[in-house]
């Protein structure tokens, strides 16, 4: 209806697309990279994470994977222990506080980036992601089933732990996956620049400007 409000999401420029791609350069892991980012607190719910991951772990452990989470925190020493109880020295990192080009660089050697909080705004990570090539894995919560297509252009699971587990042990046995969903966001990712954005913003305009000479 035009007396609505239009939602025009914009969270990066096509050069910041263009650099995250270059970062990607084709590059493949010798085994499978899992990635997050954000301050280490309740509501991120990284702790979802690990123990989807010792889950994982546990139930097949001949699975290869590497898990890296970036950020600071007043959970990181709590972190820390629960990926010790899980017995996942090896396979989970903790990398501290990074610079935002630290970030991209890391995000841009991931092959999936997972987003477990609860109470997310708009979620540039989904689209740094799409980017730099890494696969969004995001909890059902908040816009995020609005902008990702599930098995699509990624993955949305419910916020407990057996879900979790079930999309990651599903990407690690089904790798072509990963190729397919990451070609999809190169192209999604259009959408969400901040020069269509402000194509958007000129066609309301133009709109509102035809509905009032109209009247």
């Amino acid at each position: 209806r035009d007396h609505l409000i239009s939602f025009i999401p914009a969270a990066i420029s096509k050069k910041e697309v263009s650099w995250l791609r270059t970062l990607r350069n084709g590059q493949a892991n010798k085994r499978p990279v899992f990635y997050a980012l954000g301050k280490l607190i309740p509501v991120k719910n990284f702790d979802l994470v690990i123990k989807s991951l010792g889950l994982l772990f546990h139930d097949h452990a001949e699975l290869d994977w590497e898990f890296h989470l970036i950020g600071d925190g007043v959970e990181l020493d709590m972190l820390r222990h629960l990926s010790d109880y899980h017995n996942l020295s090896g396979r989970v990192y903790f990398e501290g506080k990074l610079s935002y080009e630290e970030s991209m660089r890391k995000l841009a050697t991931a092959d999936i980036v997972i987003m477990p909080g609860l109470k997310e705004g708009w979620p540039k990570v989904v689209i740094e992601g799409w980017s730099a090539g890494a696969v969004p894995v995001v909890a059902n919560a908040g816009i995020t089933n609005e902008i990702i297509q599930d098995g699509i252009s990624g993955f949305i699971f419910e916020p407990e732990t057996i879900h979790l587990k079930n999309v990651l042990f599903r990407v690690l046995t089904q790798p072509h996956l990963i190729d397919e969903i990451r070609l999809t966001g190169w192209k999604e990712v259009e959408k969400f620049t901040i020069e269509k954005f402000s194509q958007g913003i000129e066609e309301i305009c133009s709109k509102r400007l035809i509905l009032e000479s109209s009247t």
